[in-house]
């Protein structure tokens, strides 16, 4: 998920680029095997917004900071000499992916993707947050809507790579460390501590995750319906979930305990709050920081390496 900038009097905390990726030269898999051609889809999270590097523009892209850039080192040290094409363009939707970054999936061997944030609208979900210290409830998105954009995402992704190929979708992370635990009880650094927006926030997330889970589940139904190998990963990045009553009934959620307003030292916190976390630019607020995508690619590697094992 990737926010949008935020109205001038909050400045652009975010940048919001709808830009599809260049078509990028790919190449075949070696006869041993050992090539590994991967394809990094999707909007900032995939870029690597958020990383201590600038992200180059108009997509933003981090390629060495974001969780596809650091899996892929693991991969390489597990043997593999791997093809990476960068696909993935901050303020990128479903359609984008469609329509432009799909064209660069021909010949992947694995393609990663986080998508979905942005055409569920939680740029203007966030900026309001933000401007008046509360957020709307998460039943203000169309979760249909986006669960049906997400399937024929998939769908199309997974037909346009080759028919042995495997996609792995990725859930987003969620920002706010417990406010239970908050230093007295606030996040005076950040400067709109309200337990409420940490919440919200975070339920949001984890039921976009919960959303996506069940769009890989249909994504693969639909592929092995029309006789090709489904080879749709859903792989889960948030922390464990937990139950919490919120907004009038019981709610799914989770808390980062290296997130935002968390008591972890800056420099390896995982997630970039507006004045806190370790990126550099104002866009890289509300993304992952270096640390927080190492641990997505750990997560990430984990499933790889079932289809991908050790050659060494």
């Amino acid at each position: 998920m990737t926010f949008t900038h935020l109205t001038r009097a909050l400045l652009p905390i975010l940048v919001l680029a709808l830009m599809s990726a260049p078509a990028l030269a790919s190449s075949p898999a070696a006869e041993d095997g050992a090539h590994v051609q991967w394809v990094a889809l999707g909007d900032s999270y995939s870029a690597g917004v958020g990383g201590m590097a600038a992200g180059q523009p108009p997509c933003l892209r981090e390629p060495d900071d974001s969780y596809a850039g650091q899996a892929r080192r693991i991969m390489e040290r597990n043997g593999y000499a791997v093809t990476f094409v960068h696909a993935a363009c901050s303020g990128a939707r479903t359609a984008d992916v469609r329509t432009g970054q799909i064209a660069t999936v021909t010949r992947a061997d694995l393609v990663t993707v986080t998508i979905g944030g942005n055409d569920a609208g939680f740029a203007t979900w966030l900026t309001h947050c933000l401007a008046f210290s509360d957020c709307p409830s998460s039943d203000t998105v169309d979760w249909d809507a986006l669960y049906r954009q997400l399937v024929a995402t998939y769908v199309a992704v997974r037909t346009a790579m080759p028919v042995n190929g495997h996609l792995y979708v990725l859930t987003y992370p969620v920002f706010y460390a417990d406010p239970a635990g908050w230093p007295e009880r606030q996040c005076p650094k950040e400067g709109y501590g309200v337990h409420l927006v940490a919440r919200r926030a975070n339920e949001s997330s984890v039921r976009l995750g919960d959303t996506i889970y069940w769009a890989v589940r249909e994504a693969n139904r639909q592929v092995t319906a029309h006789g090709r190998p489904g080879n749709v990963a859903f792989v889960d990045v948030r922390p464990q979930v937990r139950e919490e009553h919120l907004d009038g009934r019981t709610r799914r959620i989770a808390y980062d305990p290296t997130g935002i307003c968390s008591t972890t030292p800056e420099v390896v916190q995982s997630m970039n709050g507006v004045v806190s976390g370790s990126g550099g630019q104002l866009s890289d607020a509300f993304h992952p920081t270096r640390t927080g995508y190492l641990t997505m690619a750990g997560i990430l590697w984990n499933h790889v390496q079932g289809n991908f094992p050790t050659r060494s």
